[in-house]
């Protein structure tokens, strides 16, 4: 399912209907991973990135966004920046206790990975309702 998120360090997918919640931590190099709070948090954060030029602490809480409350389906709409579907929609607790509804994207290198979700800054809806207009708009 494209609107399932999984924890970077236990791989499993937070259960949002339960009120899991997944905490929202910057990669050093790449993107946004996320991971449950306490344990996996906690080995999150003794995680190392051994490459060159880094050699530090893979994972940074986000300081804008504290975590993903609830996914919802972002079928038929895309990212603007790259043109690519957009994974799904999600709702964010932002560090002040506010909510946004925010969009994630991934590159397909990384959909066989847990992480490496960027978040989207402009999308758009596609409509299709005729198989031909999708052919004379490509053209």
């Amino acid at each position: 399912m494209r609107d399932r998120l999984h924890c970077i360090v236990c791989r499993t997918a937070f259960d949002f209907a339960a009120d899991e919640a997944a905490l929202i931590l910057r990669h050093v190099a790449y993107g946004f991973d996320f991971v449950h709070d306490g344990a996996c948090a906690a080995a999150a954060a003794e995680m190392i990135f051994p490459e060159p030029g880094f050699d530090c602490a893979a994972f940074a809480r986000d300081p804008e966004r504290r975590r993903v409350l609830r996914t919802a389906s972002a079928e038929g709409w895309r990212a603007c920046e790259r043109g690519e579907p957009l994974r799904c929609w999600v709702l964010v607790e932002r560090r002040d206790g506010t909510t946004t509804m925010e969009a994630l994207i991934r590159d397909g290198e990384w959909l066989a990975e847990p992480g490496g979700a960027e978040f989207a800054t402009t999308v758009r809806r596609v409509h299709v309702t005729d198989a031909r207009a999708t052919l004379v708009a490509a053209a």
